[in-house]
């Protein structure tokens, strides 16, 4: 419980001698009641948030931006320390090895993977937006493939984005809990050419 505290802060405790996670004496309704407010604090399932998208940069490049909430067993947002595993998935290969699949669910291979650690306080505050009330993680080195996806080019039609969060419930126990999201091909694809100029 301290971590938890010392991750998202515990208001209301801020008088000398006071321990976070801590309740003062020794009643055992006081503690099952403490239990009761992590229980429900805890996150049962995660959600990859529609903001997830893909974004070109000023440079030309291609960024994924993804939007995680935790949510609890109310079904309301909020926040836990874990392990954010975020991975990429492509369309697989046609048995032609000519022309990647399309539009068929499931037909997809890992191509990359990436981990935030949400554990540390200030990891955990940085990453977290108030506004969205989700964490947000940004990775920019992406394959030629997800640039292409981005503008409308090429065979491939989408990126598949699953997240797994790694939390430790107030009992102790390691839980993930885990969503998908399919990002689709920009459509009209993007023109090779710069548009003409505004008629004057």
């Amino acid at each position: 419980m301290a971590s938890l505290c010392a991750a998202l802060g515990c208001a209301g405790h801020d008088g000398p001698g006071y321990t976070p996670g801590v309740v003062e004496g020794s009643d055992q309704s006081a503690q099952s009641a403490v239990a009761e407010v992590y229980r429900a604090l805890a996150p049962v399932a995660v959600r990859l948030h529609p903001l997830t998208r893909l974004e070109r940069t000023a440079d030309g490049g291609v960024c994924v931006v993804v939007h995680v909430e935790l949510i609890d067993r109310y079904d309301q947002s909020g926040r836990w320390p874990g392990t954010l595993r975020v991975s990429l998935l492509r369309p697989a290969t046609a048995p032609s090895g000519d022309v990647r699949a399309r539009g068929v669910p499931g037909g997809e291979s890992l191509d990359m993977s990436f981990t935030a650690d949400l554990r540390d306080g200030e990891a955990h505050a940085a990453a977290y937006d108030w506004v969205t009330r989700t964490y947000v993680v940004r990775r920019c080195d992406m394959p030629a493939w997800i640039a292409d996806v981005e503008s409308g080019r090429g065979p491939d039609q989408w990126v598949t984005v699953t997240a797994s969060f790694r939390h430790t419930d107030f009992q102790g126990n390691s839980r993930s809990v885990n969503d998908t999201l399919r990002l689709g091909r920009r459509t009209p694809a993007r023109p090779d050419t710069a548009p003409p100029p505004a008629a004057p």
